[in-house]
């Protein structure tokens, strides 16, 4: 096992991008078809369907949390805590990948650049995150925690 964060391995790939390690499902959606009312006459058009799916969504940002995971995360160190937060409030979305700086974790965590490694090292050691060979981009463990659809990003992957 690495010693330090500067010994653990830099990829160009996402290393924990094993699609079959994802759990997926079908779900089937039944649309009612109906016919077309214009909305200022209240008429509906001859010959004219309307089939639409209407469904509530949840405008609140969110993120989401696997629990398969979760008792790793219960037992991280308290500054690990608050990194991984950080990377939960700033995760862009669809993506599989962070950019963030030790300065930048160091301003809004507030603590020494030493610790700031210290917990990147332990978010590393528990596979949550992974060095990327770009600088200052670290791939995040979609097994873990991801921003959108995991399953539409696999898509996308399997299309390449």
């Amino acid at each position: 096992m690495p010693k330090t964060f500067k010994d653990h391995e830099k990829y160009s790939k996402n290393p924990y991008l094993d699609t079959k390690g994802i759990k997926t499902g079908f779900k089937n959606t039944s649309i009612r078809v109906g016919a077309a009312v214009t909305l200022s006459s209240g008429e509906m058009p001859a010959g004219t369907l309307d089939v639409s799916r209407i469904s509530k969504i949840d405008t609140e940002d969110f993120i989401k949390v696997y629990t398969r995971e979760l008792y790793d995360w219960l037992e991280l160190g308290k500054t690990s805590q608050r990194v991984l937060t950080y990377i939960f409030q700033n995760l862009p979305k669809d993506t599989d990948k962070i950019n963030v700086t030790v300065y930048e974790l160091m301003g809004n965590i507030g603590k020494t650049k030493s610790t700031i490694f210290a917990a990147l090292k332990e978010l590393l050691e528990k596979k949550i995150i992974a060095k990327s060979t770009s600088s200052d981009c670290y791939f995040i463990n979609p097994g873990y925690i991801f921003n959108g659809s995991r399953v539409n990003f696999i898509k996308r992957l399997e299309k390449k």
